[in-house]
């Protein structure tokens, strides 16, 4: 048993990178967001990273999505049949050119699980990077990116039987924000968005 899966950004909802896993989806994700550590640095394992990074940066979280549940002998084809559906992957240089090319020539297919994230998020709301609000649990979360990881900001609700990430409105969720960066040693900060660039 394999499965084909797909890393998309938040920002955008679009599939930025296919790959194959023997193992669960979530496992190969989680190996996909850790940085090799070296003598204390932190050493980008590959393109994937520094896309994942970036994300993370301009407060954007990246999700995984199951494409294909397929047998293992069968996970490298698949793999390449997925990726031709995609234009503009990361991991385009893996596939044969023609694969690029055609993908560059068709529209990419709607995926409903995507699309149900996006519209039950508002990410980096009113502007301000990291800070997101859940339609459906009618609360902000903060989220940081620190030291090769994305973290989550200690709320002050937790809903549902989960941590405590929530905020019950936006000015606490900005507070802890602020706090968060004010405590926190070696964090790369972008500047909030102008209205017009945040979603």
């Amino acid at each position: 048993m394999a499965f084909i899966y797909g890393l998309y950004s938040c920002k955008d909802g679009v599939i930025r990178y296919v790959g194959e896993t023997t193992r669960t989806c979530q496992q190969r994700f989680e190996e996909h967001c850790k940085p090799l550590p070296i003598r204390g640095l932190y050493y980008p394992e590959s393109r994937v990273w520094e896309w994942v990074r970036g994300q993370w940066i301009e407060g954007y979280p990246v999700k995984w999505i199951c494409l294909e549940e397929c047998a293992a002998g069968d996970r490298g084809e698949r793999e390449r049949v997925w990726a031709a559906r995609f234009p503009g992957l990361i991991n385009v240089r893996k596939y044969n050119c023609w694969i690029a090319d055609r993908a560059r020539l068709i529209k990419p297919p709607s995926l409903p699980e995507v699309r149900r994230v996006l519209r039950g998020h508002y990410f980096n709301i009113y502007g301000r990077r990291g800070i997101h609000y859940e339609i459906g649990q009618d609360r902000f979360y903060v989220t940081s990116y620190h030291r090769g990881c994305l973290e989550y900001v200690s709320g002050d609700e937790p809903v549902g039987g989960g941590p405590a990430i929530y905020f019950s409105d936006f000015r606490r969720a900005e507070a802890a924000r602020e706090l968060h960066r004010k405590y926190r040693r070696n964090l790369i900060i972008l500047p909030d968005q102008t209205p017009s660039e945040s979603r």
